[in-house]
C-alpha cells in the first residue's frame, strides 16, 4: 500500500515465503506512483546521509531533521521511505550484512574447492569492510540495536559465520586446511577482517584490493596453505 519502505532483506524473505519475486512489492510507474528507480536512488541518498552523519556525530546526536537537510529532501519525503532514524540505521546494518553474505553465497557458486571458497569469502569482507563505511557504525554492544533487531542480527551474523566454518570444515576432511580448531580459526581470520577498516585509509599507498589480496593470502597460510599458483593466479585476475 505505499505505507512502508521494507528495507531490501526483508522483502527478500517475503518474497521467498509467499513465492513471488520481491520486485512485486515495489511501486510501478505504470499506475502513477513513484517508479522504482526514483524510490531507489532517494532511499539510498538517505542511507548516504545516514553514514555521513552517524559516522561524524554518532547516533544519538542527529535528528530527522538533520538527516533530510542533508539528503536534499524534506522530512516528510523521508518518511515517506522510512518510518524513524532507528529503521534507517537498522537499513544500513543489514545491508552490511547483505554484502557479506553476497560474498559468501558467491564464493559458494563460483569455486568448487574449499581454498577458493575460502579465499573468495575472506577478501570479500576485507573489502566490505575497507570500502562499505556503515560496517562502522556497529560498537562492541550493538548500540543502538534493540530487540528483536539485535536477535536477528545476532542470528544473521552466527549463520554467517557457520557458512564458513562448514567451508574450514570440507576443507579440513579433503586435507585442504591444516587447523586443530575450526571454529577457533574461523573466529581469529574474522576478527582480522573485522579490524581492517580501523587501520586502513583510502590514501595510503595501497587500495583495497591490494590489501585485500596480501591480508587473505596471509590468513590463508594460518590455515596451512600453501598455494602459492592460487594466490598468483588470483592476483593476474
Amino acid at each position: 500500500r505505499g505505507a512502508v519502505a521494507l528495507p531490501p532483506s526483508t522483502l527478500s524473505r517475503l518474497g521467498k515465503a509467499l513465492g513471488a519475486a520481491p520486485e512485486q512489492f515495489l511501486v510501478d510507474e505504470a499506475d502513477g506512483s513513484v517508479g522504482r528507480a526514483e524510490v531507489s536512488a532517494r532511499r539510498g541518498e538517505i542511507l548516504d546521509a545516514a553514514v555521513e552523519l552517524f559516522s561524524a556525530r554518532g547516533y544519538s546526536r542527529v535528528s530527522i531533521r538533520d538527516l533530510a537537510a542533508r539528503a536534499g529532501c524534506s522530512t516528510a519525503n523521508l518518511y515517506h521511505h522510512f518510518s524513524s532514524k532507528y529503521e534507517i540505521f537498522v537499513s544500513l546494518i543489514e545491508g552490511a550484512m547483505d554484502w557479506h553474505f553476497a560474498g559468501l553465497s558467491e564464493a559458494l557458486e563460483n569455486h568448487n574447492d574449499s581454498v577458493g571458497q575460502l579465499r573468495h569469502v575472506l577478501r570479500n569482507h576485507l573489502v566490505v569492510h575497507m570500502t562499505r563505511p556503515e560496517v562502522r557504525l556497529l560498537s562492541d554492544d550493538f548500540h543502538p540495536m534493540s530487540e528483536p533487531e539485535l536477535e536477528v542480527f545476532i542470528e544473521e551474523r552466527d549463520r554467517y559465520e557457520q557458512g564458513i566454518r562448514d567451508i574450514v570444515q570440507r576443507g579440513v576432511r579433503d586435507g585442504k586446511f591444516k587447523v586443530d580448531d575450526v571454529a577457533i580459526a574461523v573466529r581469529t581470520a574474522l576478527g582480522a577482517c573485522n579490524y581492517v577498516d580501523r587501520w586502513f585509509r583510502s590514501e595510503g599507498p595501497l587500495g583495497p584490493n591490494d590489501v585485500a589480496d596480501g591480508m587473505t593470502n596471509f590468513l590463508l597460510a594460518g590455515f596451512g596453505v600453501n598455494d602459492r599458483k592460487s594466490a598468483h593466479s588470483q592476483e593476474a585476475r
